[in-house]
C-alpha cells in the first residue's frame, strides 16, 4: 500500500507519522510546518504549502529524502492515486484558453517545440501532470489532476515561466529510465547498497556519462533490473 512516512528532523529523527490517505490539514496532525524529512513508498505524494491542498507544490517520487530543500513548509499532502493511463494535456499561449495552442501526452522540454515561457492557461484531459519552471525538471513545480482547468497562471505567479511538463506515470518510471544513463558516483553508490562489486573498468568510463539528478533508492523490485544493467556495462 501506497504511504508517506514524515520525520520533524533531517535524516529520519524526531516525531514521526505515517499517512496513507490525504491530509487537508497537517496542523489537526500535530505535524504543520514541521516535516524536515520523509520516505514515500509506492505512488508519488505532493507536498503543499498551505492547507487544503493549496500553495507552491513539491512532488516527492517513491524514495527517501533525509533532507529537503523547502523543509518546515509543508501544512497538506496529497497522494497522487488517480488514472494514469493515457495523459494528455493542452497548453494555451494566453489566459482564458486563447492563443496558439498545443497537446502533449508525454514528457516535454517546451524549449523543444518553441512554447518555452509562453503557456499562460491549460486544460488536462487525462492523467496527472507536473510542471515545471525549469528544463531537466527544475525549480517551481505545480502539479494538475485529470479535468482540471487552469484559465491563468498569473494567480500562481507562473505565468509565461513554465518549460517543462511531466506526466506523473513518467516520475514513477523515472528511476528506470535514468539506468539508460547513469552517473559513476549514483552508480556505485547503489551498487554498494546492493553489495555488489564495481569492476576496476568501470572508473575509465568517461566523466560525461552522468544522470540528469541523484538516483532515488530503488524498491526490491527494481534490485534485479539494476543487476541486469550491471552485468550488460
Amino acid at each position: 500500500m501506497s504511504k508517506i512516512v514524515v520525520f520533524t528532523e533531517e535524516g529520519f529523527n524526531g516525531r514521526t507519522a505515517e499517512f496513507k490517505n490525504n491530509v487537508n490539514n497537517l496542523e489537526e496532525k500535530g505535524f504543520n510546518n514541521a516535516i524536515s524529512s520523509l520516505k514515500v513508498i509506492g505512488a508519488p505524494w505532493v507536498a503543499y504549502y498551505d492547507k487544503n491542498f493549496t500553495g507552491k507544490q513539491r512532488v516527492f517520487e517513491e524514495g527517501e529524502y533525509a533532507t529537503l530543500e523547502d523543509k518546515g513548509k509543508f501544512s497538506s499532502l496529497k497522494m497522487i492515486a488517480d488514472d494514469l493511463d493515457d495523459p494528455e494535456i493542452e497548453l494555451f499561449e494566453h489566459v482564458d484558453y486563447q492563443g496558439r495552442r498545443v497537446t502533449l501526452r508525454r514528457e516535454t522540454n517546451l524549449h523543444d517545440i518553441d512554447f518555452s515561457d509562453i503557456a499562460s492557461s491549460h486544460k488536462v484531459k487525462g492523467g496527472v501532470w507536473v510542471l515545471y519552471e525549469h528544463v531537466n525538471r527544475q525549480g517551481a513545480q505545480l502539479v494538475s489532476f485529470p479535468g482540471d482547468e487552469v484559465p491563468s497562471y498569473l494567480p500562481l505567479s507562473f505565468n509565461d515561466l513554465l518549460q517543462t511538463y511531466v506526466p506523473s506515470r513518467s516520475l514513477r518510471s523515472a528511476c528506470e529510465r535514468r539506468l539508460i544513463v547513469p552517473s559513476q558516483r549514483s552508480t556505485k553508490s547503489l551498487l554498494r547498497t546492493l553489495k555488489l562489486n564495481v569492476p576496476s573498468w568501470w572508473n575509465d568510463l568517461p566523466n560525461s556519462i552522468r544522470a540528469t539528478e541523484s538516483l532515488a533508492i530503488f524498491k526490491i523490485r527494481l534490485k534485479t533490473h539494476l543487476f541486469h544493467l550491471y552485468l550488460t556495462l
